[in-house]
């Protein structure tokens, strides 16, 4: 037998596609795009001599968070949509081990994640040439990198190994990811600080023994969860059995949950009256899903309080910008969500034979989403209007002063909030089209977050006080668009999974209607 006849047949069919060349020479392409925006702004800035290493670091964070990205873009699902589709266990009717099925899958999934890191390391070294940077620096900081993203790869291989829904997989991973980028240094351990893949990439400068015992722990923790998971995969094959009973501590809930449920039942009939759209998307949703998003901005705002005013603007700032960025993070996967939920499931075919017109479709889908999100937002906009008012009124003696300041941050809040609703109209029905036209929901979801809140950050940088237009006019030309794609496009992407596709369909227009088969009399 082949040794690990899945990752030879997995390879081979990769090297034919053309995605898998296409996707390594648009890494490069994005990266050196930024690379000679920054040689053009940083020839012309006050320290050109200090230009290397900031290309370099500058550089060297952007493929780091292409490497913890991978995890769940590419290996996340791979497994757990086998098990969704009954295809796993026919794998193991054949001599395959676990083994074979996670290493054959990660070479599937990983090759292009491997061929775009490896497009971006020559570009990582163009500040060689400039100075700054030392060739060891460079290397160490390459290898670096190739460790994040084998840990990013492993984890997802493990979370898909061990999950059966799509979401639950890819947000697994998310916080794996993080737990174990994150907590490491935030433990105040030093005996701990190796275990994060990170340590070694902010080592990299340095070297030494520190280095290098991160670099193996990552390795050793990345091959124990591939292990692990090829242990899984093999193990859990009887996903349709009946579940095991619940242990008697935890059925005094059934009484509790009885009646939630009728009290669920009841809201869900009354949405089956607003709009039926409006039902199939939140027939499965929890009605504490924004819980966390009203205690995150509340706990920044008492934090803030707790500090003096100099440590409290500084927290402030940065913690709304990445509340508010979570909160339109999860308003856009949402609405990837709904919306290819209901196309996964046919529930869009039957919607659409029904008298109901894709408007009234595309309401349901918003009223949705406005259900989920109001409470949040208008959390989250209070509080945050709640630690303005409290920061400025400790600034300065003068009563003038502080209305002077007062009016002036007023003005800029009153921006920073337009900017906010205008990129959650942007992310909705950006989430609203991709969940339409992508092929799965993860694909959706980055494609959403990247072209939507991402992209513009990269630009940000060399536009000066030009980055205001491009902020308010970025998500206005995604929200003009995305509508415009979803009002014209449902109709024609609702039904090629199973029917005719879109390039046969529009074949049989052309050529009229398909003759009959049976004669006139029968």
């Amino acid at each position: 037998m082949t040794f690990l006849p899945i990752v030879e047949r997995e390879l081979r069919v990769a090297a034919r596609l053309t995605r898998t060349y296409r996707s390594r020479a648009l890494m490069a392409a994005i990266l050196g795009i930024v690379a000679i925006i920054m040689l053009l702004f940083g020839a012309l800035g006050p320290a050109p001599a200090q230009m290397g290493g900031t290309m370099f670091a500058t550089l060297s964070w952007m493929v780091l968070g292409f490497c913890l990205l991978e995890g769940g873009r590419t290996t996340a699902d791979c497994l757990s949509e086998e098990r969704r589709e009954g295809t796993l266990g026919l794998l193991f009717l054949t001599d395959l081990k676990g083994y074979d099925v996670v290493l054959g899958k990660l070479a599937a999934t990983s090759l292009n994640s491997i061929y775009g890191l490896l497009a971006m390391l020559p570009i990582l070294a163009l500040p060689l040439l400039l100075g700054g940077v030392t060739m060891q620096e460079f290397w160490l900081r390459a290898l670096a990198l190739a460790n994040i993203l084998f840990a990013s790869l492993a984890a997802g291989m493990w979370v898909s190994a061990r999950s059966r829904v799509e979401r639950a997989a890819v947000s697994g991973t998310f916080w794996l990811l993080l737990a174990w980028v994150v907590v490491p240094p935030l433990s105040q351990s030093t005996t701990l600080y190796g275990l994060s893949p990170g340590f070694a990439f902010a080592k990299a400068g340095y070297g030494g023994m520190d280095y290098w015992k991160s670099f193996l722990c990552t390795q050793l923790i990345g091959w124990f969860l591939l292990a692990w998971a090829s242990y899984t995969v093999s193990r859990r094959l009887a996903d349709n059995a009946a579940p095991a009973g619940r242990p008697f501590w935890l059925r005094g809930r059934g009484v509790r949950q009885r009646a939630r449920a009728s009290r669920n039942d009841r809201q869900r009939s009354q949405m089956l009256d607003i709009n039926p759209a409006f039902w199939l998307v939140m027939r499965n949703v929890s009605p504490v899903n924004w819980i966390w998003f009203v205690i995150i901005p509340i706990a920044t705002v008492l934090l803030t309080l707790s500090f003096s005013a100099v440590f409290g603007i500084g927290l402030l700032i940065p913690a709304g910008l990445l509340v508010n960025f979570l909160l339109k993070m999860r308003i856009g996967v949402q609405a990837c969500h709904g919306m290819a939920e209901i196309r996964r499931d046919n529930g869009l075919e039957m919607l659409l034979s029904t008298p109901l017109t894709t408007h009234a479709i595309i309401r349901g889908q918003i009223l949705a989403l406005r259900r989920m999100f109001t409470a949040p937002i208008i959390a989250v906009v209070v509080s945050e209007i709640f630690g303005f008012v409290c920061l400025v009124s400790v600034f300065g003696q003068d009563p003038f002063d502080r209305l002077l300041g007062l009016g002036l941050g007023a003005i800029g809040l009153l921006a920073y909030f337009g900017v906010f609703a205008l990129d959650i109209l942007a992310v909705t029905w950006a989430g609203l089209w991709f969940g339409l036209a992508s092929k799965n929901e993860t694909k959706a979801a980055f494609k959403t977050i990247f072209y939507v809140l991402v992209a513009p950050n990269f630009v940000l940088p060399f536009c000066l006080f030009y980055g205001a237009p491009l902020f308010i006019a970025w998500p206005i030309v995604w929200a003009a668009v995305a509508k415009q794609k979803v009002e014209t496009e449902m109709r024609r992407l609702a039904g090629p999974r199973f029917g005719l596709g879109a390039n046969t369909a529009g074949w049989v227009s052309r050529q009229g209607p398909l003759p009959s088969l049976v004669g006139p009399g029968n």
